[in-house]
C-alpha cells in the first residue's frame, strides 16, 4: 500500500488480511479435495479455464479503462527483453544451490525441474518423458508450489521486493493464473510487462527443459508448440476484447466498479478450486512423502532465485519514467480481496 516502506520486512495488518484470505480459501479448497471422491471431478480442467478466461476478460477490461498502463508500457520495452532471462537465471541459481547444498539432489535434474518456471502441466509431462515418472511427479509439484507460493504471496512481494518481483515469482504462469494478483499487487500498469514476460518464458519452457537433460530440443518442442500457441492466441483475444470493453466504458463507474467486483469474487474461485485440484490429486497425495521434499525445496529455491535477481536489477530494469510508473499504479490498483 501507498506509504508503505520498502525496508519493512513485517507484514502490516492491512498486508496481512491480504495474505491470509487468499491462503484460508486456498486451504478450504484442500480441505473439500480430501473428503469429496474424485469421480465427482470438482473443479477440474474446465472449470480453472472458464475462471481464468473471466479473469482475463475482467483484467482486459480494466486495462483499457486505464490510461496510465498504456503510457507504462511505451517505458517499459527495455525490461520486457529483459525480465524473462532475468527470471530464467533466477530460477536456475536458485535451485542450482538447493543442488549444492543438498547433494542428494542432482544437480541437472533440478536445474530442468526449475525450468518449468512454474508451468507444471508441460514440465512435468517433458520431464516424465526425459527422466521417468520420478523426476516427473518431482517437476509436477516443484512448479505447483511455485505457482500457489506466487498466488499466496503476491501482496508481500510487491511490497518488499518491488512491482517486478510477482512476475519474476510467477514465472511463466504470470501471463494468466498469477496475473489477476499481479495486476492487484503490482498495479495494472505492469499486466503488460506480467503477459509478454510470461508468454515469452511460456515459450522458453520446452526449449530450456530439452537442452537441460540434452535430448531432441526440435522434436520436444513440436510435441508442446500447438498447445501452447492456443493458449497465447486465447489468452490475448480474451484480454483484447476485454480492453475494448473497457475502452468503450471508460467514463461509466458502475460497470468498472462492477469489473472490480466480479475480480474480486473470480480471484477467489480459482484460489479455491486450486485447493481442490491440490486435495483431489492423487498423485500428489500420493507422493508427497517420497519426493514433496525435494520439490518443495526446488520450487521455493527457483522461487526465490528468481524473486531477489528481479530485486536487484530493478533500478536497471525500470526507466525512470517506469518508476514513475509504480508510483501512479499503486494509487490506482483494484481493490484487494476483503
Amino acid at each position: 500500500m501507498v506509504g508503505v516502506p520498502r525496508s519493512s520486512f513485517f507484514l502490516t495488518n492491512e498486508a496481512l488480511k491480504g495474505a491470509l484470505l487468499p491462503l484460508a480459501l486456498f486451504i478450504a479448497g484442500i480441505t473439500l479435495g480430501l473428503v469429496i471422491p474424485s469421480s465427482l471431478n470438482i473443479g477440474g480442467k474446465e472449470v480453472d479455464w472458464y475462471i481464468l478466461s473471466l479473469l482475463l476478460f475482467l483484467i482486459g477490461v480494466s486495462v483499457g479503462a486505464d490510461r496510465k498502463v498504456w503510457a507504462a508500457l511505451g517505458s517499459a520495452r527495455k525490461t520486457m527483453l529483459l525480465l524473462p532471462l532475468v527470471v530464467v537465471a533466477g530460477s536456475f541459481v536458485g535451485a542450482g544451490t538447493v543442488a549444492l547444498v543438498l547433494p542428494s539432489i542432482p544437480m541437472k535434474e533440478a536445474i530442468a525441474v526449475s525450468a518449468g518456471l512454474g508451468y507444471y502441466s508441460l514440465s512435468s509431462v517433458f520431464i516424465t518423458h526425459l527422466r521417468g515418472e520420478l523426476w516427473g511427479t518431482v517437476a509436477l509439484l516443484a512448479n505447483l508450489f511455485r505457482e500457489t507460493a506466487t498466488l499466496l504471496s503476491a501482496s508481500y512481494l510487491a511490497k518488499r521486493f518491488g512491482p517486478l518481483a510477482p512476475i519474476a515469482a510467477g514465472g511463466a504462469t504470470a501471463m494468466d493464473v498469477t496475473l489477476p494478483l499481479i495486476a492487484k499487487y503490482s498495479g495494472k500498469a505492469y499486466v503488460p510487462l506480467a503477459v509478454a514476460s510470461g508468454a515469452t518464458l511460456t515459450f522458453l519452457v520446452p526449449f530450456l527443459v530439452s537442452a537441460i537433460l540434452q535430448t531432441n530440443m526440435v522434436a520436444a518442442t513440436v510435441f508442446s508448440m500447438q498447445d501452447t500457441l492456443q493458449g497465447v492466441f486465447s489468452l490475448l483475444l480474451l484480454m483484447v476484447a476485454g480492453g475494448i470493453v473497457g475502452v468503450l466504458f471508460r467514463q461509466v463507474q458502475a460497470v468498472l466498479s462492477l469489473v472490480d467486483f466480479l475480480t474480486n469474487i473470480t480471484i477467489g474461485a480459482l484460489l479455491f478450486f486450486l485447493g481442490v485440484g491440490v486435495g483431489n490429486n492423487s498423485t500428489v497425495l500420493n507422493n508427497l512423502s517420497s519426493v514433496g521434499v525435494q520439490a518443495l525445496l526446488i520450487g521455493i529455491g527457483a522461487t526465490i532465485g528468481s524473486v531477489l535477481l528481479a530485486s536487484l536489477l530493478t533500478p536497471m530494469l525500470l526507466t525512470r519514467e517506469g518508476q514513475k510508473s509504480r508510483t501512479a499504479s499503486h494509487l490506482d490498483k483494484m481493490p484487494r480481496l476483503s
